[in-house]
Order: structure tokens, then C-alpha cells, then sequence
């Protein structure tokens, strides 16, 4: 469900050490050192190698897809099972509730995906444990004062006016069902620094597990729901709880994981205690970073999570339900690009400290090539099987149009090409343009969404966010890349491109002309099947070329070089 989870694309401003400058020394020895002795720094050597560096990639983003597709196979009977339960209705009130409960991430001030970042470039595990500890500290404040003031404000107008249009016999249901997401939700904050500690280790794929177990709680919560005859805000009530359980879980492991090393919890519980030299690190420089964080969290909540409201105030809370239903399902693969994202980052982190440029541009270019191939497939496999997959799923009445269709698959495509590009700035902290980029997308995609609903409808809203995407992150993104690189980092445009033009386009129309001419179910899901396939031998082909092209450019330069050589002497 749309704003239901996940943690948002962040960015910092911290004052990490840049390529090449002192980083902080690991422990060592069974006593604890002095905090002076701990961090004093030094050259850093080599310690992940390439292999090494692919290995964890490769088991961060594995994991990435199959929390997914744990997570999807549950969705095909949840969905079904809650639209029959509640009606279009609830459904979409439940929709707006979740999106509404989405915003209070904002209540963490940026500081979790701060820790990460400062987390991802220390080599010493209880540094990185006393950062996130620091973290949570701030995000519990926090919580807790926005807690304060939701209590306060009970039993305002606002909620009703946030929510939008719902019927009168379902309001104070749906209410009480936002005021419980939104408490359980702000007390389940403080954990987040915890599981995203998981990812500054390098064990991305623990903190997909107790992220998919949390977002599954969904089903235990609905299974009690409808067993109970309960109603929204009991499943309101039940999911808050069972995440704030696994959340829990989740932080008590990733402490007893930092344990190691032949040290006592009583040892690490001191280390915690000791003052962290460096103004970096320090509570103002944690809350300046997470301000940056903080600003493109926000925009980036405008992008995702303002569809439902947009169509709830526009067209009422029923039309949220077919928008929903083709969100979902349209966004199922998106995870094909963005689950590499988490686990490119501290290998990225740590290749910059070594001055591995070199693994740092092949990784880079490799991982946005193959974005571009599964943003390609997605859009088209969205438009060829996303009515009769929603049909047999949901019922005709779920499907939200070809327009949101065709406009949610090519922000998949043009969200394909960006997404890894934001793990090369991050890792080296060149992100102070990276919430300008964002904020301007999100002011496009809000203009526009108000704009087209009012004759488009939910596929108006979703055309606007496509068409915010291409007028600012799709070609700005890549110029603040060329800038920021300073030509350590060469990012290649032209590859993507020439996929672009010669496999995506050519697959986007003759899927709009199957569609259009052929009207027997059977006949157009073969044709658009076998213009998958050709998509999938096209970009092998082009893949093909392009690594004899860089062949015969490589043997070429080699022959100037000689040829040079032989002239000098």
C-alpha cells in the first residue's frame, strides 16, 4: 500500500572524511581503550576487496528480492481478502490512513538515515553503535513531543480535513483508526535507527527481513480482523502493535550482533557511556545532518504519498480504491532497481575511503545498465498484463485505467535511471544539491497531479508524477553527478541511452498497438509476451555490442600508446 513502508530515499550533509583523508581506527584488544586511543586515526588499507565488496552486494539485493516477492505473494490475498472485508470504501479510507501515518517519518528529523551514513564510513563497530544510539535519542524526543501534541489535538476538525472526503457513517471509524496508526507509528520511530544499523554493518539482508516481517504483520492483523468481525481500527490497533514487536526484535539482535569481538554486554553498554571526540559527531552536527536528510524525506513523501490525498479530496475516498489497487501492482517490480541501492552504499562508503575508483565507476556503470533494463521491462510488462492481472485479482472495478497504467510504468522506467546514481553521492557526501533536485519534482508533481485530476481523474494524478520526474530528477540528477565526480567517477550516459532509443520505445508502441487492435484476451497476452521476449533479446544484443565496442576501443588505445612508444624511442 502506497506510504504503507519502507524507508525513503535520504541524504546528508554530515562532515564525513573525504576520499583519501583519516577515517577512525577499529579496537582492538580484549580491555577498552581509552575514547583518545579508540579513535585515533590513520591511513586506511584496503580492507574489503572487490570480491568481497560484490559478495555482500549481491546478498544485500538477493535478500531486497525476496522480501519482495514474500511480501507480493502475500499481497495477492490480502488485497483481495480486505476489499472483500471492508468494501471500496474502508479500503480506501485504509489507504488514507496508512499515507497519513507515512508523513510522521518526517517526526525522525532525517536522523536515522543520518546514523546511516555516518555509520556506513566508520570501520569500528561500537563507533557505529554509540552514533546510532545518539540517533535514537534524538528520534525518541522527538516522537515523544509529537506524540504530546497528537493526544492534545484528539479530537480536532484537522483529521477530518486531512482525510478528505470520507462518507459520514464510516468517519469517527476512520478516525479512530488514523489516531491509532499515527501513535503506534510514532512509537515504533525510535527503533528505526536499530534496523537501519543493520545496513552501516553490511548486513543489508537482516534489515530486510525484520523490515518484511514487519510490513507482513499486515496479514496476521488482518486474519484477526476478519475472524474477530473487528474493524479498521482494531487492524489499526493490531498491526501498530505486532510491528512495534518486530521492530523490537530487531534492535535487541542488532545489539547482541554488536556484542562481538570477545567483549562483554557490560563492556559494550560502557563503550556507549564515553564521550565521541570530533564536533562530527556530536548532537548539533547529527541534527544539522539530519536536516538535510529531513528535507528530501519530505519532498520525497510530497512524490509518493500525496497521490491518495490528492484524489480523496478531488473525486472522494472511493476513487482512491481503483488508484490504490493499480499503484500496487504497478510498483511490485519496482524493487528490481531500488533494492541494490542499500547495499551499493557502505561498499561504496568504503571503496571511496580506499581510493578504489576504479571498482567504484565499473559497480556504478554495471548497476545503472541493469536498472535500465528492468525499468525498461516494467514499464512494458505494465502495460501488457496489468488490466487482465487486476481483473483476476481484484475485479474490473479495481482497475484504475491504461492512463495511470502507462504514466505508473514509465516513472518505474525513468525512477530506474536515477535510483542508482543517488548511492555514488551519498557515499561521499556530495548531496547539498540533492534536496533542491527533489523539492522541485515534488512542487512539478504537486502542480500538475492538482491540476490533471480535476479532468484526468487518479490517471491525471499519476501522469503528473511521470511527467515531474522527466522535467527535473531524470536529466538534473545526471548533471549534478558530472559536477560532483570531479573526474575520479565517470558516469556513462550514452549506453542507457541507445537502450533507450533501440529496445524500450520500440517495445512501448507495439505493446499501445497490440493493445489497441487486438481485442481477444488470449491472442494480445501472447503477442505482448513475444514482444517481451524480443525486448529481452534486443537488450542481450545490445549489451553484446557494447562490450565488443569497449574491446576494440581498449585494444585501440593500446596500439596509440605503442605506436607512441615506438616513436619516442
Amino acid at each position: 500500500m502506497k506510504g504503507e513502508s519502507g524507508h525513503g530515499i535520504g541524504v546528508s550533509g554530515s562532515r564525513f572524511p573525504v576520499p583519501g583523508s583519516r577515517i577512525f581506527k577499529g579496537l582492538s584488544g580484549s580491555r577498552i581503550p581509552s575514547p583518545e586511543s579508540r579513535i585515533a586515526s590513520r591511513i586506511p588499507s584496503p580492507g574489503l576487496h572487490s570480491e568481497s565488496r560484490k559478495k555482500k552486494v549481491i546478498l544485500g539485493a538477493s535478500s531486497g528480492y525476496l522480501s519482495t516477492l514474500a511480501t507480493n505473494l502475500i499481497s495477492f490475498v490480502t488485497v483481495p481478502i480486505s476489499l472483500g472485508y471492508f468494501g471500496t470504501d474502508r479500503y480506501g479510507a485504509l489507504a488514507l490512513v496508512m499515507t497519513l501515518a507515512g508523513y510522521l517519518a518526517c517526526a525522525g528529523l532525517g536522523v536515522p538515515s543520518a546514523c546511516l551514513m555516518l555509520a556506513s564510513r566508520m570501520t569500528d563497530r561500537f563507533m557505529q553503535l554509540r552514533v546510532i544510539a545518539r540517533g535514537t535519542l534524538v528520534v525518541c524526543g522527538s516522537s515523544m513531543a509529537l506524540m504530546a501534541l497528537i493526544f492534545l489535538f484528539r479530537d480536532s476538525a484537522a483529521w477530518g480535513w486531512a482525510l478528505g472526503r470520507v462518507p459520514a457513517e464510516i468517519a469517527a471509524e476512520v478516525r479512530r483508526a488514523a489516531f491509532y496508526a499515527v501513535i503506534l507509528f510514532l512509537a515504533n520511530l525510535p527503533l528505526t535507527p536499530f534496523l537501519i544499523g543493520f545496513v552501516a554493518i553490511r548486513k543489508a539482508h537482516l534489515e530486510r527481513l525484520y523490515t518484511t516481517l514487519s510490513v507482513n504483520a499486515y496479514v496476521v492483523a488482518l486474519l484477526a480482523t476478519v475472524h474477530y468481525h473487528g474493524n479498521l481500527a482494531d487492524l489499526a490497533l493490531i498491526r501498530g502493535g505486532l510491528g512495534m514487536l518486530v521492530s523490537a526484535a530487531g534492535a535487541i539482535h542488532f545489539l547482541l550482533s554488536c556484542k562481538g569481538e570477545g567483549r562483554s554486554v557490560r563492556e559494550a553498554l560502557s563503550a556507549l557511556r564515553e564521550p565521541i571526540a570530533g564536533t562530527e559527531f556530536s548532537f548539533g552536527s547529527l541534527l544539522a545532518d539530519g536536516r538535510r536528510f529531513l528535507a528530501t524525506g519530505i519532498a520525497v513523501m510530497i512524490i509518493w504519498q500525496t497521490d491518495n490525498l490528492v484524489i480523496s479530496h478531488f473525486a472522494g475516498v472511493g476513487a482512491v480504491t481503483p488508484y490504490q489497487i493499480t499503484f500496487r501492482l504497478a510498483t511490485l517490480a519496482f524493487v528490481l532497481f531500488t533494492a541494490l541501492s542499500p547495499s551499493l552504499l557502505p561498499m561504496y562508503g568504503t571503496a571511496w575511503v580506499e581510493r578504489d575508483y576504479r571498482w567504484i565507476e565499473t559497480t556504478g556503470n554495471k548497476a545503472r545498465r541493469l536498472s535500465a533494463f528492468f525499468g525498461g521491462l516494467i514499464w512494458i510488462g505494465t502495460m501488457a498484463f496489468a488490466e487482465p492481472v487486476i481483473n483476476a485479482w481484484a475485479g474490473p472495478a479495481a482497475f484504475g485505467g491504461m492512463l495511470a497504467v502507462f504514466a505508473l510504468g514509465g516513472y518505474g522506467c525513468s525512477l530506474s535511471l536515477t535510483t542508482p546514481l543517488y548511492p555514488l553521492l551519498t557515499s561521499q557526501n556530495r548531496i547539498r544539491n540533492i534536496p533542491v533536485i527533489m523539492w522541485l519534482e515534488a512542487g512539478i508533481n504537486l502542480l500538475l497531479s492538482l491540476f490533471l485530476v480535476q479532468s484526468l481523474g487518479g490517471g491525471g494524478v499519476a501522469l503528473g508524477t511521470f511527467l515531474a520526474s522527466i522535467l527535473t530528477a531524470l536529466w538534473l540528477l545526471p548533471r549534478e553527478i558530472g559536477k560532483q565526480m570531479e573526474g575520479r567517477v565517470t558516469v556513462h550516459h550514452r549506453p542507457v541511452a541507445l537502450h533507450f532509443c533501440r529496445a524500450v520505445v520500440p517495445a512501448i508502441l507495439a505493446v499501445l498497438l497490440v493493445n489497441a487492435l487486438v481485442h481477444g484476451l488470449f491472442y494480445r497476452l501472447a503477442l505482448n509476451l513475444a514482444i517481451i521476449c524480443t525486448y529481452g533479446l534486443v537488450s542481450l544484443r545490445g549489451r553484446e555490442a557494447l562490450k565488443a565496442g569497449k574491446r576494440e576501443t581498449e585494444k585501440a588505445g593500446k596500439r596509440e600508446a605503442g605506436t607512441a612508444g615506438n616513436g619516442e624511442q
